[in-house]
């Protein structure tokens, strides 16, 4: 489940329990609130406020600290204000990589006493990205693929595991790894199915072979 995702459902939930009075939902990165300055925050934070409150998600958040941004930095410091002005009517949520938020919160040391609660998201195992890949499968064919051994073979274990190796390196997304990895396997199948075709063959469009998983 992505971050996002996990925001929405968090602001969905603080409604429902009378925690905050809306269910508004900002999502921005650190480097597009960089962008829009403090004035442009101040518009968004103020938009969200009339909508009755909500979740303010900033995602990347650590884009707000990094180099020489000094827009950055001063939408920083503002945010940090409002945190505490808007409690009980808008919840910030910052995102990113755990490396660089640990980084980022060293930025200012009232994040501590204004944002104690922190979350981290371990990395899904094989097994999970089996499902997700299954679902993938599923949602994206409608039910029409066909893959050697199933999304629970030998072959799609392969792929899954080949993925896994990248857990824990910087960069590496878990959902959005497996639709790149998903993306290069379809490309494949799409050349081998045009190669197919040229030689005078009738292949299955929606059955995709060991190969096409063996050298994902």
């Amino acid at each position: 489940m992505c971050k996002t995702t996990v925001a929405r459902i968090y602001a969905r939930f603080l409604a429902s329990i009378g925690a905050l009075p809306g269910k508004g939902f900002v999502e921005i990165t650190g480097s597009g609130l960089a962008h829009e300055g403090v004035e442009g925050t101040k518009k968004m934070i103020d938009g969200l406020v009339k909508a009755g409150g909500g979740v303010f998600f900033i995602d990347e958040a650590y884009q707000l600290a990094s180099g020489n941004n000094f827009g950055g930095r001063n939408v920083l410091d503002f945010i940090l204000a409002e945190i505490e002005e808007r409690r009980g009517t808008i919840a910030f949520i910052l995102a990113g990589y755990t490396s660089e938020m640990e980084k980022f919160f060293e930025h200012n040391p009232g994040f501590d006493s204004r944002m104690p609660q922190r979350l981290h998201f371990a990395d899904y195992s094989d097994d999970e990205l089996l499902t997700m890949l299954d679902a993938t499968v599923e949602q994206k064919y409608n039910g029409r693929a066909k893959l050697t051994d199933g999304t629970n073979g030998i072959y799609a274990r392969i792929l899954v595991k080949r993925l896994g190796r990248n857990r824990g390196t910087e960069g590496y997304c878990n959902a959005r790894a497996l639709e790149n990895v998903w993306a290069q396997v379809t490309e494949r199948q799409a050349v081998r199915l045009r190669k197919e075709r040229v030689a005078g063959e009738f292949p299955d469009d929606f059955l995709f072979h060991p190969g096409r998983f063996d050298r994902a």
